[in-house]
């Protein structure tokens, strides 16, 4: 980090930040709407077992390993 900011200078340290930003966007898009489908999709099935509480874990999973 010192020898960048050495050859550099401040602004160096950001200099890869706005295309990873732009790159992570749509991927980020992607899980949360894959997760918020799941989550409605899932509740119904879970909602008579007192599994409700499981609901946004299995969700968020199957979201992250999926989409």
């Amino acid at each position: 980090m010192i020898k960048i900011y050495k050859l550099e200078g401040y602004r160096g340290l950001w200099k890869g930040l706005i295309p990873t930003i732009v790159g992570h966007i749509p991927s980020s898009v992607i899980y949360y709407v894959g997760y918020d489908y799941l989550k409605e999709y899932l509740q119904p099935p879970f909602s008579g077992i007192n599994m409700e509480d499981y609901v946004p874990i299995v969700a968020g999973s199957i979201s992250r390993c999926i989409f």
